[in-house]
C-alpha cells in the first residue's frame, strides 16, 4: 500500500504540460526568424539585427501584420511585416521600415474603419522604405 501511495504521489508531481518537442522547436524557430530578418534588413542597407525582442501580430480584413522589435548597433528598432490575405497560402509579403534623422521614426500600424490595416510613419519627416519580403510566413 505504501508503495502504491508513493508511486501515485510521484506520478502526480510530473509536469504533464511540458512538451519536449516545443522546448526544442521554439529556439530553432527564433533563430530562423532572426536569420530571415537579418537577410531582409541587409537588403534594405540597414544595420543587421542582433536579437529579436518581441513579435506582435494582428489579423485584419486585408491581411496580417507582424510588428518585430529588434536590437541592432543603433539600439532598439522595429519593422512591420505585412502579408496580404491573398498570400496566406504563399510565403510572400512586404517589410516596412521608417527612416529619418529629425525624429524618432517608428512604424505606425493603423486599423481603418473597414477593418483593414495600413502602415505609415509616426513623423512626416520620415521616409518609408518598403521591400518585397519572400519569407513573411515565419513571423505568423
Amino acid at each position: 500500500m505504501k508503495f502504491l501511495l508513493g508511486l501515485l504521489l510521484t506520478i502526480s508531481m510530473v509536469n504533464t504540460n511540458a512538451k519536449p518537442s516545443e522546448a526544442i522547436t521554439r529556439p530553432r524557430l527564433q533563430n530562423q526568424q532572426l536569420w530571415v530578418l537579418q537577410q531582409a534588413i541587409l537588403q534594405m542597407g540597414l544595420p543587421v539585427p542582433t536579437q529579436i525582442n518581441l513579435i506582435e501580430t494582428g489579423y485584419y480584413t486585408n491581411g496580417r501584420v507582424a510588428t518585430v522589435y529588434y536590437e541592432s548597433s543603433r539600439g532598439e528598432e522595429m519593422v512591420s511585416i505585412f502579408q496580404p490575405t491573398a498570400n496566406f497560402t504563399l510565403d510572400g509579403g512586404k517589410i516596412y521600415k521608417c527612416l529619418g534623422d529629425v525624429c524618432d521614426c517608428k512604424n505606425l500600424n493603423t486599423v481603418n474603419a473597414d477593418g483593414t490595416v495600413s502602415v505609415s510613419c509616426t513623423c512626416t519627416s520620415c521616409t518609408m522604405v518598403v521591400n518585397e519580403f519572400l519569407q513573411a510566413e515565419i513571423f505568423f
